[in-house]
């Protein structure tokens, strides 16, 4: 016998060790023991990082000079979103379970998070070492992170915004590369 299975990956994917062949209750059976482990235990994490957040956000209220606190915070809170995309699937609002697609929900979690905890984390390096930002280092920063959202937002498929993700990442690394050899 012969079985043949048809993926619908938005053309990327493969299919994972283990696959599974069995009656129908079965393959749910073990479906949900495979996604607890491969995805949903990401929810506990988001949680803590929510937590994680709260508390940084509460510490900068409560010392408001210092926002290492509030950069903190946010990375969190980023990072919250950002590994969401881990079980965007079991998520009832992303693709063929409700309104947002996967695209779009891929775009805003893998992409536009990871640029902006690139940019906080330069803020947050600067404000550690009590640097202060010339006027052209805060334009060339705000305007490389709107760029890089508008451009990703205008990737119409999903191998444009693979494509061009690994281009910009690379311009993202120079600028962490810089702010490293700050900190050396």
């Amino acid at each position: 016998n012969t079985v043949y299975i048809k993926l619908f990956a938005l053309g990327d994917a493969s299919i994972t060790s283990g696959v599974f062949l069995g009656q129908r209750q079965d393959a749910w059976a073990t479906s949900d023991i495979m996604t607890f482990w491969r995805s949903r235990i990401y929810i506990f994490l988001e949680g803590f990082m929510l937590c994680v957040s709260i508390f940084f956000l509460l510490i900068f209220i409560a010392y408001k000079k210092d926002r290492l606190y509030f950069y903190l915070s946010l990375m969190s809170l980023v990072s919250m979103f950002f590994f969401s995309g881990f079980f965007g699937g079991d998520l009832p609002w992303v693709g063929f379970h409700g309104g947002v697609t996967f695209l779009t929900f891929f775009k805003f979690t893998k992409c536009i998070c990871f640029f902006i905890m690139e940019y906080l984390f330069s803020l947050f390096i600067f404000d550690y070492l009590e640097m202060k930002h010339t006027l052209t280092e805060r334009i060339i920063r705000h305007t490389w992170l709107a760029a890089v959202i508008l451009v990703i937002c205008f990737a119409p498929t999903y191998h444009s915004l693979i494509t061009i993700s690994h281009i910009v990442i690379w311009f993202s690394l120079a600028d962490i590369s810089l702010d490293i050899g700050i900190i050396v």
